[in-house]
Order: structure tokens, then C-alpha cells, then sequence
């Protein structure tokens, strides 16, 4: 069988199994809070993106590889911690549901995503480049979904972030490598492919 021509890609922060099973707790409370709002990310694929590639050609993958490598190469560990729920979209027209990430050092994980942007662009690689904001998501608005069950939901994660009481019991995350992703769309739902990890501040 030959390799598909193009090859849909992220770079990305896997996260343990303790992180996914805290995220999809919340993602229950939230779901309990607005009935049939969400439509709820499986925990085994939750991540935080660095940079979405988008379709690429396969051909460039070797590419890629070499350029998300040099970007790990001067890039050190750091520590991550879950934040708060936030959202997409408007109060009436929330679009995405997602926790948000607290790095230590500060602005270390802005660092990465602009060393693998770097590495990217200087190798030739062409995507768009969103603007970054560090976030796990959670859910999506369902399709026909209300804006008074968007304003319910917006509501029910203000009030969860202002919650003294709330407390997401994982340990920090320490991150010491990238994951070079490909996506493959299904009906069910997309399946996450790891072709690469390379560890973070090492040359292979």
C-alpha cells in the first residue's frame, strides 16, 4: 500500500493519564451543568497544540521532522500546570470549551511554539499560523445548540473558575518532548497518530 499524499499534521504536548481523567471530569460536571450542549473530546486524544500544520505533502515529512528536531534542540524542559476553564467564541455563541495551561518558567511554552514556527518557516514549510493560545480542549458546541444554552454554559464554567473549592488534583506536568502528530479524519471521530517524539534541548 503506498503512503498517502497528503498527511494532515500537528506538533504537539501529549499529556498523561492522570491529566485526561481530571480533564474528563470536568468535562462531565460541565455536561451535567448544560445537558446536551458539549460534544465532548475523548480523553485518550485531549493534547495541547503548539502548532497546527494543517494537509501537508508526505514528501515533506522528512522535512518537518528535521525541523521540529531543531527546534527541540533549543528548547529546555519546563513545567506545566493546569488553569482555568475558558472558551471560543461569544457568551451567546460559544464555539469551543477548553482548560487552560500555566507554564514555569513564564512564557516558556510561547518559546517553543515560536521555535517550532521558526523551524518551520525557515525549512520551507507553508501553513497558517494561527495565533497561539495554550489550551486542552474539551468539547464543542453541538450543531442547532441555543444561545441560551451557549449563555448557560459560559455561566457554568465562570462559575467553576471562580469556585475557591475547585481543584484539578494532578501533579504538574513536566514537558521534555514534542510530539509530531498526524490526524486522520473519521465519522466516528479523528484518530491521533505519533510519527515523532524527539525529547526537548537533545540532538539525536
Amino acid at each position: 500500500m503506498t503512503e498517502a499524499r497528503r498527511l494532515r499534521l500537528f506538533v504537539a504536548l501529549e499529556l498523561p493519564v492522570e491529566w485526561r481523567d481530571a480533564l474528563a471530569a470536568e468535562a462531565r460536571a460541565l455536561e451535567s451543568a448544560v445537558p446536551g450542549f458539549g460534544r465532548w473530546v475523548d480523553p485518550a486524544l485531549m493534547h495541547v497544540t503548539l502548532v497546527f500544520l494543517g494537509y501537508q505533502d508526505a514528501g515533506l515529512l522528512p522535512t518537518i521532522e528535521r525541523a521540529v528536531q531543531e527546534a527541540a534542540a533549543t528548547s529546555a524542559p519546563f513545567a506545566l500546570r493546569l488553569g482555568e476553564p475558558g472558551s471560543f467564541g461569544g457568551r451567546r455563541s460559544l464555539r469551543v470549551i477548553w482548560v487552560g495551561v500555566v507554564d514555569r518558567p513564564a512564557d516558556a511554552l510561547v518559546g517553543l511554539h515560536q521555535a517550532v514556527v521558526s523551524r518551520l518557516h525557515s525549512a520551507g514549510v507553508s501553513f497558517d499560523p494561527a495565533p497561539f493560545r495554550a489550551h486542552i480542549t474539551l468539547g464543542r458546541a453541538r450543531r442547532g445548540a441555543s444561545a441560551a444554552q451557549s449563555e448557560a454554559m459560559y455561566n457554568a464554567f465562570a462559575r467553576r473558575a471562580a469556585d475557591p473549592r475547585r481543584r484539578l488534583p494532578v501533579e504538574q506536568l513536566q514537558c521534555e518532548e514534542l510530539t509530531l502528530m498526524r490526524s486522520d479524519l473519521r465519522p466516528p471521530g479523528p484518530i491521533y497518530t505519533p510519527l515523532q517524539r524527539t525529547k526537548l534541548a537533545t540532538r539525536e
